[in-house]
């Protein structure tokens, strides 16, 4: 799925059903989510991930921070508790026009739609902190890649990234499938799977943690901390990084 493909696919999740595609609780499904509690989730998201920061050590500054695929700023907002300025890009006009229409944190929270493939709306040694969710997992590898060498050019030194991967397909038969096919194919049958459906479908991809590794060190970037996280009942395993650069 090409980045205009991904952008047309999200933008439609943000007109049908834009908090459970960006929570997707089987229970929250067709409009059931409470937005209070929506926006709830966020800030117990960004609560445990201020105190891993914490945790590593590092005296960056809490000036101004990135939330990557913002969706409807559920994790901007939150972010703002602990930051100067955030600023919440997505690629899906919808959903900016969401987390603005909700948003309570005034001038602390910005929100952008940024259409393409990189992030060259901002300088080099923006941020003090990258943070993205479930973002990555539903862009073919090409593009994780990408924008994880635009976080290594936009983070500050000694700021942190963190971002989720999926580490491997699900241990299913499909997985098994998934695992045997070359990646561009499997990027194809992505395409055609979403072509032939009504309604937007979300994509899952993954790169092994030794990919993740060896890329990140060939940008300069060090991980600081890689933090196994569960697929929660959709099998899709994965990896939350913490990682900065001089």
């Amino acid at each position: 799925m090409g980045i205009k493909s991904l952008q047309k696919n999200w933008d439609e999740f943000g007109r049908s059903d834009p908090l459970w595609a960006i929570l997707t609780r089987a229970d929250r499904r067709g409009g059931q989510w409470n937005v209070d509690e929506f926006y709830a989730t966020g800030r117990e998201d960004v609560s445990t991930l201020m105190t891993r920061i914490a945790g590593l050590g590092i005296p960056g500054s809490r000036k101004k921070a990135l939330d990557f695929g913002c969706g409807a700023g559920r994790l901007t907002q939150a972010l703002a508790d602990h930051y100067e300025e955030v600023v919440g890009v997505d690629i899906a006009p919808s959903m900016i026009e969401l987390a603005d229409r909700h948003n309570k944190k005034g001038a602390a929270c910005r929100f952008l739609v940024n259409p393409s493939g990189d992030l060259a709306v901002f300088e080099d040694h923006t941020f003090d902190l990258i943070y993205t969710h479930h973002t990555l997992q539903h862009m073919a590898p090409r593009f994780m890649l990408g924008y994880l060498d635009e976080f290594v050019r936009t983070l500050k030194p000694g700021g942190v990234m963190a971002f989720r991967i999926p580490s491997d397909a699900p241990s299913t038969t499909r997985g098994a499938v998934l695992r045997a096919l070359p990646a561009r194919l499997h990027e194809w049958i992505g395409v055609v799977r979403r072509a032939v459906g009504s309604q937007p479908r979300m994509q899952m991809y993954w790169i092994p943690p030794q990919g993740v590794r060896a890329h990140l060190a060939s940008r300069g970037a060090r991980i600081l901390l890689e933090q196994p996280v569960p697929g929660e009942g959709s099998g899709w395993d994965g990896i939350q990084y913490f990682a900065t650069h001089p």
